[in-house]
């Protein structure tokens, strides 16, 4: 009986240390887990974040081949050379979300006809000194139905001799700014602009129109 009842005792001692060691091995492998889960969490705070999508899609020029590339969502657009455009249409109208247009010096000597039309979001269009110097007969400008346009600037010694200047449907249109010798030989015709403010024409502008009609409430005109 007593060889039995120590067999028994020494069975219990044996499973208690095997449950002992048992929850030691849980334990151990808990802290395991618990450290290659924080490892983790420390891998992928030091992975680079993939760069957030821009809200606003901006485009740069340099020549033709960038400009055609370019989306027809972009809402920015800055053309700072374009030497190889050799087409006589250039229509900025496919770019349907565009809200400013930036044009810089010395850009398109060849295209005879200019079209910005359509735009609903567009504000800004503004082009620097020296552009578009075609001299054809049938060379045009039209800005129309671009409904939140309210700024068009125009540099010195852009479109010198183009024939013909066409705004309408520009209900937004607060200033007009043109520098020195820029549309010579066009009529201005400045109608249908309620909220025209500011006309500023640099010397030598318009200086062959055959007639000029400027309709507006208020504004400033120099």
């Amino acid at each position: 009986e007593e060889k039995e009842g120590a067999e028994e005792k020494k069975a219990e001692v044996k499973e208690g240390v095997e449950e002992k060691e048992g929850e030691e091995v849980k334990e151990v492998i808990e802290e395991k887990k618990a450290e290659v889960k924080e490892e983790s969490k420390e891998q992928k705070k030091d992975e680079p974040k993939p760069a957030k999508e821009k809200k606003d899609s901006e485009g740069t020029v340099t020549c033709k081949a960038a400009l055609d590339a370019l989306p027809a969502t972009t809402t920015r657009l800055t053309i700072t050379a374009c030497k190889d455009y050799k087409s006589e249409l250039l229509d900025f109208s496919r770019f349907t979300n565009l809200e400013e247009l930036r044009i810089e010096k010395k850009c398109f000597d060849y295209p005879s006809k200019v079209k910005i039309e359509g735009l609903k979001k567009l504000k800004r269009v503004s082009i620097a000194s020296g552009c578009f110097h075609c001299t054809n007969a049938d060379s045009e400008v039209i800005i129309r139905n671009c409904p939140e346009l309210t700024e068009l600037v125009i540099g010195d010694h852009s479109f010198p001799s183009f024939k013909s200047l066409r705004m309408s449907g520009l209900p937004s249109l607060q200033r007009i700014q043109m520098g020195a010798e820029c549309f010579r030989e066009v009529s201005l015709e400045v109608k249908t602009m309620e909220n025209l403010e500011v006309l500023v024409l640099g010397e030598g502008c318009f200086e062959k129109s055959l007639h000029t009609v400027i309709e507006g409430e208020g504004g400033e005109i120099e």
